[in-house]
């Protein structure tokens, strides 16, 4: 006859089994992220920084009340330096996506976008870790220190530990499935990296860009989005239009529109799987800039979209090999881009 305990003891063998596995899954986790080493801080550019360039003032604007309100909206993270703040480029992104007339869409943007920062000194900062665990994220985007995927040793034994590292905190913040890691892909500087280079050019240090970018992409699967090659088209097309401010590296409106252009395509393809480039006719925000200008732009931005879903943007699982710096024994960083 069958015991009246014996319910209850599958139940409880049940209960304990589920626990027992659950454990063991969040050991196996926190064993993968402890497995991916991250480099320690004297390690990396501290000890070659020459310290010229000014840096420029960083916003920090994730408090994660939003991220964890009930406000409808797709979640996004942003961390970078001052090529993602500058211009208020997030923000940016949300009044397109909201100001689009056919798809309209609502974002919760946050920024960490200290000036002067790179991934690896984000991740040892420990404000960051506290805003990628602390919100149930759908996207978070990484844009490295604008130099640092263009120089071999600095992409191989810097940038691509300390994105390893963060690939996997991001895809296992707690929300179900993981955030999605997405790679910012940055721009060349006006008339390129001469303090690395000599007699560099804008198109030669994007090519470099592109190439280390699309390895870090393809290597750790990331979403690539394709900023650096929309400028690079944009450029092409009106070697005229002042893409760049003042300095030459950091972006004007027009740039940082184009930027933000990018990222409304990324995001809205990304939530949605829908592969379709949104129609860049139809938006009414144009961050000031004239009408017709405006809407060139978002047309750049779609036309680089559908370049990069339709494979003519090719990254390669192998390491770039780059020309030699002009001195070896260091590099020229500029501090706060």
């Amino acid at each position: 006859m069958q015991s009246l305990f014996e319910p209850w003891n599958r139940s409880w063998r049940r209960t304990l089994a589920f626990g027992i596995a659950v454990a063991a899954i969040g050991a196996v986790i926190g064993l993968l992220i402890d497995q991916v080493v991250l480099p320690s801080r004297g390690a990396g550019l501290e000890s070659s920084w020459p310290g010229t360039g000014s840096a420029e003032p960083g916003v920090i604007t994730a408090e994660l009340h939003d991220a964890n309100s009930t406000q409808h909206g797709l979640r996004v993270l942003f961390i970078g330096n001052s090529f993602t703040a500058y211009n208020s480029m997030p923000e940016m992104v949300t009044k397109l996506a909201v100001g689009n007339t056919e798809r309209p869409r609502s974002l919760v943007v946050e920024e960490y976008a200290p000036g002067g920062s790179t991934l690896l000194e984000a991740a040892h900062d420990p404000q960051l870790i506290r805003l990628v665990n602390g919100a149930h994220w759908d996207m978070v985007v990484l844009q490295e220190q604008s130099q640092l995927p263009e120089l071999s040793y600095w992409l191989k034994n810097e940038t691509l530990p300390v994105v390893t590292w963060l690939n996997v905190l991001i895809q296992h913040n707690g929300r179900p499935g993981g955030a999605i890691p997405l790679e910012f892909e940055t721009w060349g500087y006006q008339h390129g990296d001469q303090a690395n280079y000599a007699g560099d050019s804008y198109e030669a240090m994007q090519q470099r860009l592109h190439d280390g970018y699309g390895y870090l992409a393809n290597v750790q699967g990331l979403g690539f989005v394709p900023v650096g090659d929309a400028w690079a088209l944009a450029h092409r097309r009106q070697p005229l239009l002042q893409l760049w401010g003042d300095d030459g590296r950091h972006a004007s409106l027009a740039g940082s529109y184009l930027t933000a252009a990018v990222f409304d395509q990324a995001l809205a393809n990304y939530a949605s799987g829908n592969r379709r480039p949104l129609n860049p006719e139809g938006n009414r925000y144009t961050a000031g800039l004239p009408s017709a200008e405006a809407a060139w732009l978002r047309h750049i931005a779609a036309l680089s979209w559908r370049n990069a879903l339709a494979g003519s943007v090719k990254n390669s699982v192998t390491l770039p090999r780059f020309p030699p710096v002009t001195q070896r024994r260091t590099v020229s960083l500029i501090r706060g881009r």
